[in-house]
């Protein structure tokens, strides 16, 4: 959230959707805002995904940083996809990126908007909803079930998951050290790493 003494900052609603749009995917692929930037062309900027996607910079991106994550984006796809089917996983990701993806599929009005942090539902797999709900929530405060989380996912972005879903990625998040998981007799559950520590 922008601090109260900062001025808001406004950008076209156009800008608004693509940084959306890279934030969807980055959740997606499991990339940190500074693991994406330096895979960049710009990786002398380690902010440049930072800045566009916080509230109080007016930094947005350009075609050229676009056109560099996409192949980012494939290249990163083509291994989560082949890692999901080595271990005999029918989860996959988008694998192949276009200039077209970052762009609204209608005409939006020609106004600026407050910069926010978002994400476009319709795009957001299990993978990236658990990121932006680390990073955007208190909710994995405490220990919740993959019933819990299905459930809480579906209601934030309108979705109909199961909770199968969820499965494959929440033991990932455990492996990666971003969720602790608690095995009890009859009942699996996770919480953030950082309240642990």
């Amino acid at each position: 959230m922008a601090k109260s003494n900062s001025k808001p900052c406004y950008i076209s609603a156009v800008d608004q959707h693509i940084i959306n749009v890279v934030r969807t995917f980055r959740y997606n692929l499991d990339l940190s805002q500074k693991k994406l930037s330096s895979k960049s062309n710009d990786s002398a900027n380690l902010s440049l995904v930072g800045k566009a996607e916080g509230i109080s910079s007016e930094h947005k991106y350009s075609d050229d940083q676009l056109h560099a994550f996409l192949h980012i984006f494939s290249a990163e796809a083509a291994i989560i996809n082949n890692r999901f089917e080595m271990d005999g996983s029918n989860e996959r990701v988008q694998e192949q990126y276009s200039m077209y993806d970052f762009y609204p599929l209608t005409v939006l009005p020609d106004v600026l908007v407050p910069k926010s942090i978002s994400v476009i539902s319709n795009k957001i797999y299990p993978t990236g909803a658990l990121n932006y709900i680390l990073d955007e929530s208190i909710f994995f405060n405490s220990y919740k079930s993959a019933k819990e989380v299905t459930e809480f996912a579906n209601t934030l972005f309108s979705k109909s998951w199961r909770q199968s879903d969820f499965g494959s990625p929440l033991d990932r998040f455990a492996i990666k050290g971003r969720l602790i998981k608690r095995e009890l007799e009859n009942s699996i559950s996770y919480c953030t790493a950082k309240l642990v520590k």
